[in-house]
Formats: structure tokens, C-alpha cells, sequence
């Protein structure tokens, strides 16, 4: 027999991309809506933007479409505002590496083109310059500051500092009283807001708006997957058997309520479908790719029984795995560890204890995989990696949900906190 002719299914990869944004959002769209003619009512009044929007998700819940409304929102109120005259911009940034504030000031700088300099300079003298070429070209710009919980954590960034950004109408003198620079902040979930509240009460009292987002329910994880496909696979490609499968496989109470890891499962599928040269994407491709982005083989529960420590290990894994490093030497990890019990403000443990712990998750669960070196390495050393079944970014948002949590309920921080 002839080999299968391979068939084009995906017709346009981007549209399955985690950055993609969709032309319209057909699930949050009242909450889009909302949001937009907030920010339009204030630049046609000229009140400007000063007050910040916050986006939270529910708790533990990942992948439900905080970061695509912030960007969304923020994209379309300039794409709308500049059609009524006014030229507004937007950008955003992730602050999961925990930027200082020059860093941040210049993604916002390199992101909306403007020809100011910013390492060197004094932090007011950057945000004067800022708000003084905005006044002088009657603009307006929109920050999306994505993943906010890791700058009030960051212990390279002081609450100072973060008020100076947020509150920079009252750090600088404007030029025409006109606050145009506007902040939509995004954390992972209400812990997040508690400890802005806490670190940060000037800021979390002054919050304009604010949004939760609660988890999708299957149908709507249908609803996504239905315009995803309509936008990226080609016609007759796939039904609704297909994405029904995805959605309640995926979809809230029962499941996790993450769009994120539908829309990957869906783009495996036809992946799959391809490969094998089929014309169409069978129940049997969306089966095969459902267990290759299953939801965690651990519970949150069993993630929450975890010791502090070992929830603090994970999160050390996790930033090595979204840069890029598969396998970390035991050595590394616990440099890496350190670094992250830092950042919440944990003494770390012991190397006796680190090992005990480390192990134990290497052992006992699905998560760390564990091996020994092989040829190339003096000596025997021992190497831990996330699990490849774990995607980094959503896991690593998971951990700190149930971090904080942990914090919030033993302010002392103490080495047997459970």
C-alpha cells in the first residue's frame, strides 16, 4: 500500500498561539464592553486615566482569560479611541521575573515607540519625560501590567516604588493636570488581591474598576474552541462531536474551566490528524490529544498538603522549565530554591532537609522527575526536572495561589508551616 497523503488542517498556527488575541470575545464579551466604555468615558471627559482596573481570577484557576481580556480591552479601547479622534496607544507587560521599575519603564518605552532614555536616569526624571511627550502629542497610553502578584513579592522591588509607578500623577507635576497613562493591573486570583491590599493598601483603595473571573463552563469552552477553529482549521476539518469532547472534558465544575488547555488540545488534535494523514480530526485524535494536556495527575488538595518547602521546590522548578532549562543539577536547583523562598520572604531550609524534601517529590509524586548523570559528568550527579506532562506557566500560578495561601494563614513563615 501507498502512504497516506497528509492532509493541511491547521491553516493558520497563530490562531492557537497563547498570545494570540481574538478579533472578538465571544465569552467575556459583557466584561469587555464594560471595560472599554469605561476607559473611552474617561478620555473623551478629559478626567484621563488615573485610577488602575484590576482583573483577578478564582482561586487556583488558571487559563480563564485574564491576560486575553486585559490585552483586548486595552487594544480596543485604542483601536476605538483613535477612531473618535484621539490617539491612544497600548502595551503590555509581563512581570513574572519580577522587573525593576527602570526595566518596566523601558518595555513601556520600547513599547509604544517614544525616544526616551531611560537606564541611568532617575525614575521621575523617566516618568516627567513620560507623561511630558504624552501632553505634548495630546496622547493617552494603556499599561496591561500582567502577572502583578510577582512584582508585590519581589523583594527587588519596593512598595515605594511600585506606588511611584501606579501613582505617578501624584510623583510628577503634569504639564495639563491630564493623568494619560492608564494601568490594568492582572493578578492570578482574590490571595493576590489580600496581599496587595496588605503591601500595597494606597494603591488597592484607589482601584477604579474591578473584574473576577470565574472558571469556563464547558459550554463556553465550546464557544472559544468553535471560533478558534472557524479562524485556524480548514473547513470540514472538524464538527461539533470533536469540540464537544474538548469542552466537557475540560470544561467547570467537573474539570478545570481552562480555555488554555482546551485550545491545546484541540491544536494536538489536529496535529495528530495530520500526521496520520487523515482528512478530518476524529474522536480518536481529540482522545489521544486530551491525555497528552490531561489536567494535573495531582489534586489541588494533594498540591495544598504539600509542606511549604516543597510547594517553594516546584516553584523553583518551574522557573528553570520556563527558561528553557530541562534537566537542573541538584546544586542549581538549590540556588534556584533559595532565590525563590527569597522572594516570599522564607528562610530556606537546610541542605539535609532540601535533599529530604526534593527527594520525596522525585519519589512519591507525578510531578519531578529524578535521574542520574550519565556520560560527560565527573562524578554522579543528580539532575530534577518538572514533569514534560507539566505545562510550566499555568503550574507555576497554581503554586503560588496555594503559596500565598499558606502565608497569609502563618505570618511567622516558619520552616514546619503545612
Amino acid at each position: 500500500m501507498f502512504p497516506r497523503a497528509r492532509q493541511r488542517i491547521i491553516m493558520d498556527h497563530k490562531v492557537f498561539d497563547e498570545s494570540w488575541l481574538p478579533p472578538s470575545l465571544l465569552v467575556r464579551r459583557r466584561e469587555a464592553e464594560e471595560l472599554i466604555s469605561l476607559l473611552l468615558e474617561r478620555i473623551e471627559s478629559g478626567v484621563g486615566l488615573a485610577n488602575p482596573i484590576l482583573i483577578y481570577g478564582a482561586r487556583g484557576a488558571v487559563g480563564i482569560g485574564k491576560t486575553t481580556l486585559a490585552k483586548y480591552v486595552a487594544m480596543k479601547t485604542a483601536e476605538e479611541a483613535r477612531k473618535r479622534g484621539f490617539n491612544v496607544k497600548a502595551v503590555a507587560t509581563n512581570l513574572f521575573s519580577s522587573p525593576s521599575i527602570h526595566q518596566i519603564l523601558s518595555m513601556i518605552v520600547k513599547g509604544v515607540g517614544l525616544n526616551i532614555a531611560v537606564h541611568g536616569n532617575p525614575v521621575l526624571d523617566t516618568l516627567k519625560a513620560i507623561t511630558d511627550n504624552l501632553a505634548r502629542n495630546n496622547s493617552y497610553l494603556i499599561v496591561v501590567l500582567d502577572e502583578f502578584q510577582s512584582m508585590i513579592l519581589s523583594p527587588k522591588v519596593q512598595p515605594s516604588d511600585i506606588y511611584t509607578l501606579i501613582r505617578y500623577y501624584e510623583a510628577v507635576p503634569l504639564v495639563d493636570g491630564i493623568p494619560r497613562i492608564g494601568f490594568i493591573i492582572v493578578v492570578s486570583d482574590q490571595v493576590s488581591v489580600f496581599h496587595m491590599r496588605e503591601k500595597l493598601p494606597q494603591i488597592e483603595s484607589q482601584i477604579a474598576h474591578r473584574v473576577g473571573l470565574d472558571r469556563y463552563k464547558p459550554s463556553e469552552i465550546y464557544t472559544i474552541l468553535e471560533q478558534r477553529a472557524e479562524l485556524g482549521l480548514r473547513e470540514g476539518s472538524w464538527g461539533p462531536p470533536q469540540l464537544e469532547m474538548i469542552a466537557e472534558a475540560t470544561g467547570a465544575p467537573k474539570f478545570s474551566g481552562s480555555a488554555r488547555l482546551a485550545i491545546k488540545a484541540l491544536y494536538n488534535a489536529a496535529i495528530l490528524a495530520e500526521h496520520r494523514g487523515y482528512g478530518e480530526i476524529t474522536l480518536e485524535d481529540v482522545r489521544e490529544a486530551l491525555s497528552r494536556v490531561s489536567d494535573l495527575g495531582i489534586g489541588i488538595k494533594d498540591l495544598q498538603s504539600l509542606h511549604l518547602h516543597e510547594l517553594i521546590l516546584l516553584q523553583a522548578l518551574t522557573v528553570a522549565a520556563r527558561r528553557g532549562d530541562e534537566w537542573v543539577k541538584a546544586g542549581d536547583l538549590r540556588k534556584l530554591y533559595e532565590e525563590v523562598a527569597s522572594m516570599y520572604d522564607v528562610k530556606p531550609l537546610g541542605y539535609t532537609q532540601f535533599y529530604e524534601h526534593i527527594r520525596f517529590l522525585a519519589r512519591s509524586t507525578p510531578i519531578v522527575d529524578m535521574r542520574m548523570s550519565g556520560k560527560g559528568h565527573k562524578g554522579r550527579t543528580t539532575f530534577y526536572r518538572l514533569s514534560p506532562f507539566i505545562p510550566p506557566t499555568h503550574f507555576s500560578e497554581l503554586l503560588e495561589t496555594i503559596i500565598l495561601e499558606k502565608l497569609s494563614r502563618d505570618p511567622k513563615r516558619g520552616a514546619s508551616l503545612y
